[in-house]
């Protein structure tokens, strides 16, 4: 037999090997992810194991992670390692997954690496091959080169199917000798399908919809040895049970061919939810976010920024369902696990990878934190991407969280930060020993204003100095101080309105000299902070 002779190792059969893989209970939801071990760690990729684990743990179901490796020319090693590390920091649960430690697979339904199942894969496509629904293509590159471009002139679907295809239905004397001479082929997939055929595809985002039915010999099992995704689907979703399939909405058109393999097989296919695919404005055109042109698509491009992980999941999340930003307004401190995240409710629409709405809904969450738990996430951050400012923050710890909480006691703060990397731009200049590296130019930051002029208000202002007063108190002080200056006469009409212009240069020429800076937080809280002795000689340094 035919079968027996492209793979003589085979010797059991898709019985024996569904009787290994025990069925999971009728009443149980499974989903699984199944990334690519591929370069780093995508964005995608948390997006859519939060679509897996949120799903399959509403109701206490079950979740697995299998690793694709199949395409074994793009694969890195360390790739697949990462991928488990960054779901970790992501708490994203997972029943079963693909690898302890030691590299070794466990649970009921290893192995869960995919280049670890070529064995399996041999045996469905044996199967296929006797029951007359697949067969060997010894096609050359040249050969279907040929068969492409005759499609093009004769404006047919481009690909191997039907006639096009010279090995579909080879005489097996034909067959023999080609694998006499040692010819390259691979399995492929003999469709039932025939152009025109029309198909409903069931999708719980989509709903119902006609299209296409698959007519095209896709190719089942590669040159080497391991299986196409299409092929690999199938016998890998088929034992391990799964019930869920999420995934990207640029494999909603592959859905009839995948039904259609089940159905050859006689196994019923999985539920499948498209969802929309990550995307973003490129010269206001949109285009799917990727790993080789965008930094926004690599999960540690986040981590560097120092974007809080609860913040992503909030955005993430926001994604998947949109109300749910309401239900986080409401309920700032819950675990986003408590939304009802419903799958009929996904947005069809492409979803924008929108930096500028993370930012809020980061800002929004940093603000709801109490400063212990700021500092810590700032520590855990400099810890691995600033080592200069960790060792100040460690070293003055105290002085540190005063610096970080000034105005987040007010009633309605403004909200300072972000994401951890911009605290240092409003944190190092608290340091004595930055603030004595800097050579302040006041004629830069402040060029309306002359040297002496300054000097004689920051003399006035030293002699007057208190920081012991309330701040409407301490205000009035520096207004009076700042009208009996020199740069208040340099005023063309000084009339009461050009009060709040005087203030307003020597509130500046303070934030300067103190912060080297235009850009602080609240000057009275900040001069708080530093405290009298720190604001004397930081003046005293500049006169």
């Amino acid at each position: 037999m035919l079968s027996n002779l492209l793979f003589p190792e085979i010797k059991e059969t898709i019985d024996d090997i569904t009787k290994k893989y025990p069925k999971r209970p009728e009443w149980q939801v499974v989903t699984r992810m199944a990334p690519s071990p591929t370069w780093f760690v995508h964005i995608w990729n948390v997006y859519s194991a939060m679509l897996d684990d949120i799903f399959a743990h509403k109701d206490k179901w079950v979740a697995f992670l299998r690793i694709e490796d199949t395409d074994q020319k793009r694969e890195v090693e360390w790739a697949k390692f990462k991928i488990i590390e960054i779901f970790k920091i992501f708490w994203l649960l997972f029943d079963e997954w693909a690898f302890w430690p030691d590299g070794t697979d466990v649970w009921a339904y290893w192995p869960y690496t995919q280049s670890k199942r070529e064995y399996l894969y041999k045996v469905f496509a044996k199967h296929l091959l006797e029951i007359g629904f697949a067969y060997p293509c010894f096609m050359t590159e040249e050969e279907i080169n040929e068969v492409r471009q005759n499609q093009t002139i004769w404006k047919q679907v481009p690909w191997i199917y039907g006639w096009y295809s010279i090995w579909r239905n080879a005489k097996e004397e034909d067959v023999l000798k080609a694998l006499e001479e040692k010819k390259e082929f691979v399995i492929r997939f003999k469709s039932p399908g025939k152009i025109g055929d029309r198909v409903v595809v069931k999708d719980l985002v989509k709903w119902d919809v006609e299209t296409n039915d698959n007519f095209l010999d896709i190719v089942l099992i590669k040159k080497w040895g391991l299986p196409t995704y299409h092929f690999a689907h199938l016998v890998d979703d088929y034992l391990m049970w799964t019930t869920h399939v999420f995934r990207s909405d640029e494999w909603y058109a592959s859905q009839p061919l995948h039904e259609q393999l089940f159905k050859v097989f006689g196994y019923k296919a999985p539920k499948y939810v498209h969802y929309a695919p990550l995307i973003k404005l490129d010269n206001w055109n949109k285009r799917k976010l990727s790993k080789r042109k965008d930094l926004e698509a690599d999960v540690e491009y986040y981590f560097k920024l120092g974007y809080p992980i609860i913040a992503i999941i909030d955005y993430l999340a926001n994604i998947i369902n949109a109300w749910y930003e309401d239900w986080r307004k409401e309920n700032k401190t819950k675990n986003f696990r408590e939304f009802d995240f419903k799958i009929e409710k996904m947005s069809q629409a492409w979803a924008l990878v929108d930096m500028e709405k993370l930012d809020f809904v980061s800002k929004e969450y940093i603000a709801t934190l109490g400063i212990e738990e700021l500092y810590s996430l700032f520590i855990s951050w400099a810890s691995k991407y600033n080592s200069e400012i960790l060792e100040l923050a460690n070293k003055y710890p105290d002085y540190t969280k005063q610096a970080l909480n000034i105005e987040r006691e007010l009633e309605n703060p403004p909200k300072r930060f972000q994401k951890m990397s911009d605290i240092p731009g409003q944190l190092t200049f608290f340091y004595d020993e930055e603030y004595e590296k800097l050579d302040i130019n006041m004629t830069e930051l402040i060029p309306t204003l002359k040297k002496e002029s300054i000097s004689k208000f920051l003399g006035n202002y030293i002699a007057w100095l208190k920081l012991d007063l309330p701040k409407e108190e301490w205000f009035s002080l520096l207004k009076e101080i700042a009208l009996k200056s020199d740069f208040a006469l340099n005023k063309k009409e000084f009339i009461e309105w050009t009060h709040a212009w005087v203030i307003w240069d020597a509130a500046m020429i303070l934030r300067v000299v103190l912060c080297w800076q235009r850009n602080t937080p609240d000057l009275y809280e900040t001069m708080q902070v530093m405290w009298k002795e720190r604001v004397e000689n930081r003046i005293k340094r500049f006169i």
